[in-house]
């Protein structure tokens, strides 16, 4: 496996694993040593582990307000990550395309809510209109 694009509350436990602060998001921290340790043998064996880089944020899942931030940033204290960002779905989408065998399992972001559709969810079929 070369590649591997994590999104939802997987992706919030790899980040806080990495020291992000994610604050309100939902995470499950009793895998931190399990994402270290995924971590570790991914980047020993080549395979690229890509998280998120922006994702949408806002106070609840039935917020009007959110906003699309750099996760590499802080989050504000009562903010939660609820969707990727558009620099993470052109990053998946510009991935997806040079690969050969892809097993997918979304959607990424917070989809149970209507309309908690953010973004364009990335599709393999999306990603060839996305650009």
């Amino acid at each position: 496996m070369d590649i591997v694009a994590l999104g939802g509350g997987m992706a919030n436990t790899f980040l806080l694993a990495q020291g992000h602060a994610i604050r309100k998001s939902l995470v499950e921290p009793s895998l931190i040593p399990e994402c270290l340790s995924i971590i570790k043998k991914a980047h020993k064996k080549g395979c690229r582990l890509m998280l998120p880089m922006d994702g949408v944020v806002a106070s609840s899942p039935t917020s009007p307000q959110h906003e699309t931030v750099l996760l590499a940033d802080p989050l504000q204290a009562d903010h939660m990550i609820l969707d990727i960002g558009p620099a993470t779905i052109q990053n998946i989408c510009t991935n997806i395309d040079q690969v050969k065998t892809l097993i997918w399992k979304g959607p990424v972001g917070l989809a149970e809510i209507p309309p908690l559709i953010w973004n364009p969810y990335p599709s393999p079929a999306h990603c060839k209109t996305y650009r």
